[in-house]
């Protein structure tokens, strides 16, 4: 049989139901490059020895043109400071009940790339990784120069130390599914995905993950040079500084074309932030006890729907906004402080079909002076201070069902 890297896990012909192969590749078990000595340590997890040369050695054991299935048995495997470095392409590191341990507060678990020559057909599934120290930096796996790649089914298990789940940088068409993230280090990042001026990342797609408890860190991070985000059916749960967070640091580095829905953002910073980014739409997606606006869309950003979302609960503003060009439609918004803010540097916003009720302050606040918004056909009801505010230039504000 010969292996598909990239068939979901447990399909025919995927490196997890793959027991042997033909010509076409291999399967090599870690364990054939360890000594024997160490076999009985790695299943208890107790081998002190680090492995990380061991493993190396497994994946330099084929050509670099030879579809490898890289396989960790059953247990414990401990790195100590160093990360494998994977500097081939066509391979599948593959977990059945393993974890990789590393005792380094900065240094990555796997680096895929040495980030000189590009590498492609990478599978990373069903791994555990943990740290032993309080990390400040390193991820459990770290890409750089990589095109055609997926991570699935991984735990990133934080115990308050690991610092960061997936880290992407100059990547093309990576997926990361159905991984389980929680109690990371305080600062840390489930997810970054970054490019540069010359070399820009193009295509993630993060779709069915679980990201728990980053105190003051950020689910998914996206900076500057990056193209086609995919954000799909995620839980970003208690990450302190944002659940989702798209800025890029100026508008020569403007991110393009996001999409982020069907995800549920609770007890975070922001739910999504934005800046310097365009043509993004957020839909159909469950913010609730945010301690920031559950979405923040500053002054860099152009072009973006917000749609079908519910905000429930939030502790802070529904959706603040500095944006241009932007489509607010057929939200639920309720129990915020201001259910929508218009700040000054928003031009050419349409309110229409939301449902802004009971907030605590405006349900549409336009204080700041937005230029040319249009507030027509919403529900905005039983909101204490006022349910309309005064203010703004260029003002189309009719229809409303304010009683």
């Amino acid at each position: 049989m010969t292996t598909n890297l990239f068939a979901e896990s447990g399909s025919p012909g995927s490196a997890q139901q793959s027991q042997s192969l033909d010509g076409d590749g291999v399967t090599v078990s870690v364990l054939d490059f360890i000594p024997v000595a160490l076999h009985a340590g790695i299943r208890a997890a107790t081998n002190t020895t680090a492995l990380r040369d061991y493993i190396e050695d497994a994946i330099a054991s084929r050509a670099d043109d030879v579809l490898m299935e890289l396989v960790f048995p059953p247990g414990s495997y401990y790195l100590g400071s160093n990360p494998i470095r994977v500097n081939r392409s066509n391979i599948g590191i593959v977990g059945r009940s393993a974890g990789l341990s590393s005792d380094s507060a900065t240094a990555n678990h796997i680096e895929i790339g040495d980030g000189v020559t590009a590498r492609a057909n990478i599978n990373v599934r069903g791994l555990t990784f943990e740290k032993t120290v309080v990390s400040t930096d390193g991820y459990a796996v770290s890409m750089n120069l990589v095109t055609n790649a997926r991570v699935e089914r991984c735990v990133f298990y934080g115990n308050n130390k690991l610092y960061g789940g997936v880290e992407c940088h100059r990547t093309i068409r990576v997926k990361i599914i159905n991984n389980d993230g929680e109690n990371f280090a305080p600062n840390g990042k489930g997810v970054l995905w970054t490019g540069t001026s010359v070399s820009h990342s193009i295509d993630l797609h993060v779709r069915d993950n679980e990201f728990y408890t980053i105190p003051t860190g950020i689910g998914l991070d996206v900076q500057d040079y990056c193209e086609g985000l995919y954000c799909r059916q995620n839980t970003f749960f208690a990450c302190g500084a944002a659940g989702v967070s798209i800025a890029g640091a100026s508008e020569a580095s403007t991110l393009l074309s996001y999409k982020i829905d069907l995800n549920d953002l609770d007890s975070c910073g922001f739910g999504v932030y934005s800046n310097y980014a365009d043509n993004i739409s957020i839909g159909v997606n469950w913010f609730s006890a945010n301690t920031s606006a559950s979405i923040r869309l500053d002054g860099g950003c152009a072009g973006v729907v917000v749609t079908g979302n519910q905000i429930y609960g939030n502790g802070h503003v529904g959706i603040q906004c500095e944006a241009d060009d932007v489509n607010i439609v057929g939200n639920l918004i309720t129990a915020c402080t201001d259910g929508v803010v218009l700040g000054a540097a928003c031009v050419g916003a349409t309110l229409s079909g939301n449902s802004i009720n009971g907030n605590a302050g405006y349900g549409v606040n336009l204080l700041s002076n937005p230029n040319s918004v249009s507030v027509v056909g919403n529900t905005v009801r039983s909101n204490v201070i006022a349910n309309i505010s005064g203010g703004g230039t260029n003002l189309n504000v009719a229809s409303n069902l304010t009683t």
